[in-house]
């Protein structure tokens, strides 16, 4: 309490704020570890000094700018211990949901499973539940289970990086419709696809 009291009488430029004003902020920042609020309440300081000199803010700094500043710090932090979310396997055999893979048991029912990627290595390391499951690729060796979708079809390299070149050239637009005209074709059979 005394650490937001010192901070609010910065603030306000040495007037003592109320008892309920500081109640406000004590509720409104608890869940903010006493460790690092000192630290967030002086960074959003800093922030809302800055935003009021460009003229995008006025007034005095609210619970609400001290809690934006420690949810970008958490956001960072989580990034940087190897993210919230797992890896996109661009090369999985199994075309895998971002490591989890949907399949068909011999009885009949749907059920997910880890991908036996690193997007699936990804859940197995974070949790016990999933690391104890068995992997999607031990499941499909046996003939009685197959997936219940199909493998999301990728599109070549050699296809992207044509894309990416035409569209320099043309515009994505023109890029885009050229290519999926041309796709069209070679499906009807009226020309071959290129790779």
């Amino acid at each position: 309490m005394r650490l937001i009291r010192g901070h609010l009488e910065a603030v306000t430029r040495g007037r003592s704020p109320t008892g309920e004003r500081i109640g406000v902020w004590f509720r409104e920042l608890e869940s903010i570890p006493d460790g690092d609020l000192d630290a967030v309440i002086r960074e959003a300081r800093a922030h809302h000094n800055e935003a009021c000199d460009r003229g995008r803010r006025w007034g005095q700094i609210t619970p609400d700018d001290v809690l934006a500043v420690w949810r970008l710090r958490r956001a960072s932090l989580s990034k940087s211990s190897g993210g919230s979310t797992p890896p996109d396997s661009l090369e999985c055999p199994l075309g895998c949901e971002s490591g989890q893979v949907l399949l068909v048991g011999s009885d009949g029912y749907d059920f997910v499973t880890t991908c036996s990627c690193e997007s699936g290595d990804w859940w197995a390391e974070r949790s016990p539940l999933w690391a104890s499951m068995t992997r999607a690729g031990a499941y499909l060796e046996n003939p009685a289970f197959k997936l219940a979708r199909p493998k999301r079809e990728r599109m070549p390299r050699t296809h992207i990086d044509w894309l990416e070149k035409r569209a320099e050239a043309v515009g994505h637009r023109t890029a885009m419709k050229e290519y999926v005209d041309h796709v069209e074709r070679s499906k009807e059979g009226r020309e071959p696809v290129e790779t």
